[in-house]
């Protein structure tokens, strides 16, 4: 939901346990959250802990789902790519003034 973006993911979670990485995927065009994020924890048990309790919660009136992706499957380097980036939205004007 709007409002509930990285800082607050992060210390949600981090109820759990020590969230190392979090990517909220968000729209290029409004920066508004598309509904879905990657969390990556310290430790794989308490992934597997945090995932089976938030599968199927309310939040917000919206049904979360979660699963815990096998780190083999994953090139997290890509999965995570710019997670540390704060996502600004550009105006028309600043745009034009980038390609001028």
């Amino acid at each position: 939901p709007y409002g509930f973006f990285e800082r607050e993911l992060f210390s949600y979670f981090s109820q759990f346990g020590v969230v190392t990485r979090l990517k909220l995927v968000r729209s290029k065009k409004t920066g508004g959250s598309r509904g879905y994020a990657y969390i990556e924890f310290e430790d794989e048990d308490v992934a597997r802990i945090a995932s089976e309790t938030m599968h199927g919660y309310l939040m917000f009136r919206s049904l979360i789902k979660s699963r815990v992706i096998d780190r083999t499957k994953v090139d997290a380097d890509q999965l995570f790519k710019n997670w540390k980036r704060i996502f600004t939205v550009q105006t028309p004007s600043q745009k034009r003034a980038l390609y001028n």
